[in-house]
């Protein structure tokens, strides 16, 4: 089982968190001082807190089986289209 982040399924915890954990730009606060996520060997905090993201599940083969299925379903349909093409000029 991996973990996903947007669209894409990252086979560890800590890829999806390091991909997760970067996508947060950092911010100024009111008092001029900057607010930003940091990576320690603890993992990801923020001040002395240490973050988890909480991620979906995924499984990559899942995934591919899915893209597999639609592929196929696609070349399915253009072959059907490209016979019935054929036979309607074999009639005329």
């Amino acid at each position: 089982m991996g973990y996903q982040v947007g669209n894409n399924c990252y086979a560890t915890r800590q890829d999806a968190e390091n991909v997760y954990f970067s996508l947060v730009p950092p911010k100024i606060g009111d008092d001029g001082k900057l607010y930003q996520l940091n990576f320690t060997k603890f993992g990801w905090k923020y001040g002395e807190q240490i973050l988890k993201a909480e991620l979906p599940e995924c499984n990559p083969i899942d995934s591919m089986k899915d893209g597999s299925y639609i592929g196929w379903s696609v070349v399915a349909i253009m072959v059907a289209v490209w016979g019935i093409r054929l036979i309607w000029q074999k009639l005329r």
